[in-house]
Parts: structure tokens; C-alpha cells; sequence
């Protein structure tokens, strides 16, 4: 989540509130240790951008407590679910950046670089298309994966780009 999405929910909730409040906010959450900030990383131009950053919570926990279980937020959820699994696994972890589009997490360890895209099921084309075409747009040797809840995925590469259940990698 960004502090502009964020931001935009308030309002559509009939809130208001400022971007900056909320950046506010989330400094607050991170210096106590409730939240990271990650920086977005141009691939191509090798850069961190300077706005954007994106925040990712210690215990998703927090947000169905205030915020109730929202069945539509379970992409955000599992991606939370995986950064901090990075995390764990000494990773150092950015968003990334190439052509417009997002990578959901640049994975740097021991400077080898690995990339990631998160979410709930690869159930239609566009879908599809949406999670594999920043990584496609990536012009190095670099591990490419695309993790989702689909159970039949294991082996099942799409154009070198490995695909694995978010199960399966977090048990790997």
C-alpha cells in the first residue's frame, strides 16, 4: 500500500485527509516497528525513485482488526504474506520498476538479484498477461518467479519464468 492509496480509500470513505497526514502516519507505524517502507527500484535505469514508496505491515492482523476481513484484499494480503517471508529469508527487497509497469519485489542476497510477482490465482488471460509482462520486459539472467495460490502449478514455467503456489515457496 502507498500512502496515496491509502489516502483515496479515506476519501472514498468519506474521510478527509491529506496524502502528507498520511505519510505522517506511516513514518509513525515504521518507527514503531508496525510497519516497513520500501523503496521503488528502476530495473532499467538502476535508480531508486524518490516517491511512491510502498509499506507493508508487520501482522496483517492489525488491518482485519480495524478494517474487518475484506475477501478482495487477499492479493495485497498474500504479497504482505511474501515480503515479509523475504524478510526473513535476508533478503533485501524493493519494488521494481521497468517500462511503467510494477514488479511487486526486486530480492537482492549476497548480490544476486531475484524477482517476484504475488497474486491470488492466474485464473483468466489477463490476469496472466497483467503478472507476467513486467517480468518478460526484464532483460537479465536473473530468477523470475510468479507466486500464487493455484495448487497444479509446480514445473509449470511460462516463458522461462517459473511459477510456484505460494505454499509451495513459502515451505521451500
Amino acid at each position: 500500500m502507498t500512502a496515496h492509496t491509502i489516502s483515496k480509500y479515506m476519501k472514498s470513505q468519506k474521510i478527509t485527509t491529506y496524502v502528507d497526514t498520511v505519510r505522517n502516519y506511516l513514518k509513525y507505524f515504521k518507527s514503531c516497528y508496525s510497519a516497513h517502507q520500501i523503496s521503488r527500484f528502476d530495473i532499467k535505469g538502476k535508480k531508486i525513485f524518490e516517491i511512491n514508496d510502498k509499506y507493508y505491515i508487520n501482522d496483517v492482523g492489525m488491518c482485519h482488526s480495524n478494517l474487518k476481513y475484506r475477501a478482495g484484499k487477499i492479493s495485497q494480503i498474500l504479497e504482505n504474506v511474501v515480503y515479509m517471508e523475504l524478510l526473513y529469508r535476508g533478503y533485501n527487497v524493493s519494488v521494481g520498476a521497468s517500462n511503467g509497469t510494477e514488479i511487486d519485489f526486486n530480492a537482492t542476497k549476497h548480490n544476486e538479484k531475484t524477482y517476484f510477482q504475488v497474486t491470488y490465482l492466474l485464473a483468466s488471460e489477463e490476469t496472466v498477461k497483467r503478472e507476467f509482462a513486467p517480468l518478460l520486459a526484464i532483460k537479465d539472467d536473473s530468477p523470475e518467479y510468479v507466486l500464487s495460490m493455484d495448487n497444479t502449478i509446480r514445473g509449470n514455467d511460462y516463458q522461462g519464468i517459473r511459477r510456484l503456489s505460494i505454499i509451495d515457496f513459502l515451505t521451500y
